[in-house]
């Protein structure tokens, strides 16, 4: 343990005592030449004085021994809840230099805290031959502000969630940059979390099925009439007027199948993936899927898509699962008011952002609702229309996507849901991903 600058004072009372003496002999040689009245009151100032400082000092060695445990107990209690946290917590100086590491992470890599001292972050969590900038230290300490990111190559099974703090470490009275790293295991939590999405994804399907299947049964009734038409043409039809039937059979098959595609598609589990997409194509693969929905209630929907808009990069299922949750909740709210609606779709490209923005006419919606309504498991939905995860997830994903969604009410009524992405260029994103994994 690092001794204590604190002095405790020990030898005072014997230098008050020498003082205390010099001041009588002083008295006494004063008094051989001004009389001996003097001496008396020499004597008692000098010792008013020393006995005055004796008591001082005194109790200034208490308040030093006071204040001395005062700060052994603060720092043995911050030691303590340093080692309680279950999360891996350590300290790093701008070099990346481990300078602490709590209990947890000494464990975790099945070695004693001391023997951590002086690693580098990257070592410590990426492994040897991990580089030096995985950890974001020198970019928090460089930054001035925290950082947080998911990630699942470390050198401990699962997925963590790393969070990084700046801040200044008093050394030898100087302030020193240094940045706390923590990081946080949330496999379970990401593991129900895609559970939770997958269901969300499949009870959407469910809800789609009925719809689906009059999508299809339209082009397949054309086939089995253009089919029936040719079984029964007498045999001296030409091959152009074969080839003409024939073409609209495949032209029907194709759009069967596309719908079919699209539906497996969307409702498939597969990896988070981010692709090179427009956004436009997204969104009216999301409204074939709820076409035949809208017609059947007698909703409009109205599509203002900038054909420039620029492409960027996407999950594309994440994100056709967001529109056809925001175009269901637009339709049911229509539908509640028992009127014909209209659905407003508008993207287009604004300071580098592009923005999407789904308005309907409906009821419209107060405010107390607003601010719940990205709440998990917040609906105003009857039992059993739907579990309140919809826009809980929505913002989610849009979150991870760098972007933003908001919830609003139109003075003109009915309600306004606005979402913002970050344009990402494809060969931006290669980069990013080249340097993450040429770092693992």
């Amino acid at each position: 343990m690092q001794k204590s600058n604190i002095r405790h004072g020990g030898n005072t009372p014997f230098k008050l005592a020498a003082f205390v003496c010099v001041l009588l002999v002083l008295g006494a040689v004063w008094s051989f030449y001004n009389g001996a009245w003097i001496s008396g009151a020499v004597f008692v100032v000098a010792l008013v004085c020393a006995l005055n400082l004796l008591n001082a000092s005194e109790k200034k060695e208490a308040e030093n021994k006071k204040l001395l445990g005062e700060i052994e107990r603060s720092k043995k209690e911050w030691e303590t809840t340093f080692d309680s946290i279950a999360d891996l917590i350590s300290i790093h100086d701008a070099q990346s230099g481990t300078i602490k590491v709590n209990l947890a992470l000494a464990e975790k890599k099945n070695v004693r805290p001391q023997d951590l001292i002086g690693k580098s972050c990257s070592e410590i969590y990426y492994g040897r031959d991990a580089a030096s900038g995985k950890c974001m230290v020198a970019k928090t300490i460089e930054s001035c502000s925290a950082m947080e990111a998911d990630v699942d190559d470390m050198v401990f099974d699962g997925v963590y969630r790393v969070t990084t703090f700046p801040f200044k470490l008093k050394i030898a009275g100087n302030d020193v940059p240094a940045c706390v790293f923590i990081a946080r295991d949330i496999t379970r939590e990401k593991f129900l979390r895609d559970q939770l999405v997958q269901s969300e994804r499949l009870s959407t399907v469910g809800k789609l099925v009925a719809g689906i299947a009059h999508e299809i049964n339209n082009p397949l009734m054309g086939i089995m009439g253009f089919s029936q038409i040719l079984m029964d043409a007498p045999g001296d039809k030409t091959i152009s007027e074969v080839r003409e039937k024939l073409g609209k059979i495949y032209n029907e098959s194709l759009r069967t199948a596309k719908i079919v595609s699209n539906l497996l598609s969307f409702a498939r589990s597969k990896r988070a993936e981010r692709e090179y997409q427009n956004i436009n194509d997204i969104i009216r693969k999301a409204l074939e899927l709820r076409v035949y929905s809208l017609s059947a209630n007698n909703v409009e929907v109205g599509l203002n898509l900038d054909l420039g808009l620029p492409m960027t990069m996407l999950d594309a299922q994440q994100m056709q699962q967001i529109f056809i949750n925001l175009i269901s909740n637009a339709e049911d709210a229509i539908v509640s008011a028992k009127k014909e609606g209209r659905i407003e779709i508008t993207t287009r490209t604004r300071k580098r952002k592009i923005e999407i923005s789904v308005k309907d006419n409906g009821p419209g919606i107060p405010q107390d609702v607003i601010n719940k309504a990205f709440d998990p498991f917040f609906t105003t939905k009857a039992v059993g229309k739907g579990a309140g995860l919809g826009l809980s997830m929505a913002h989610g994903i849009i979150t991870e996507h760098g972007g933003s969604i908001s919830l609003s009410a139109p003075p003109e009524g009915g309600a306004l849901v606005t979402i913002e992405l970050p344009v990402v260029e494809k060969e931006q994103w290669l980069e990013v991903k080249k340097a993450v994994e040429g770092a693992k």
